[in-house]
């Protein structure tokens, strides 16, 4: 196995600047019935209830230039390794968010610039957490 690739869900993965985007080998674009069925990485409501139920819970659904790819919400190890290149490299901040929270469809909207840039704006999403209020006493 490529020491690259996360060897658990609290694995994260910084890519340098001279390396390949690895994703998990289970993320595979699967073909399916519908309009969407048509766009490269589409995942039927069947598979992406699964996604849920592997990845725990929500599943975001991104669609660039033709493909369609599937994030999960980012765990707290990889928010952790993203915020350490916030303020030094904000482009690695996203990517490390979305190349460690893809879980499904195709593969190629991490590894081509122009997909890339298209989907960062998704990165909110992923890194949401709850509202919380706060009372001043």
């Amino acid at each position: 196995m490529n020491s690259n690739q996360p060897q658990n869900e609290t694995d994260v993965i910084i890519p340098s600047d001279n390396e390949t985007v690895i994703i998990p080998e289970d993320a595979k674009p699967i073909s399916s019935e519908s309009d969407k069925s048509k766009l490269s990485g589409y995942q039927s409501p069947e598979q992406i209830e699964e996604l849920k139920k592997k990845h725990g819970g929500e599943i975001h659904e991104v669609e660039v230039d033709g493909k369609l790819a599937y994030f999960k919400k980012a765990s707290r190890p990889t928010l952790r390794a993203a915020l350490s290149f916030l303020d030094k490299d904000k482009l690695k901040y996203m990517e490390i968010i979305l190349i460690n929270c893809f879980v499904a469809g195709d593969r190629s909207v991490l590894e081509n610039d122009e997909d890339m840039y298209g989907i960062v704006d998704v990165v909110p999403a992923l890194t949401k957490g709850k509202l919380a209020k706060i009372k001043k006493f």
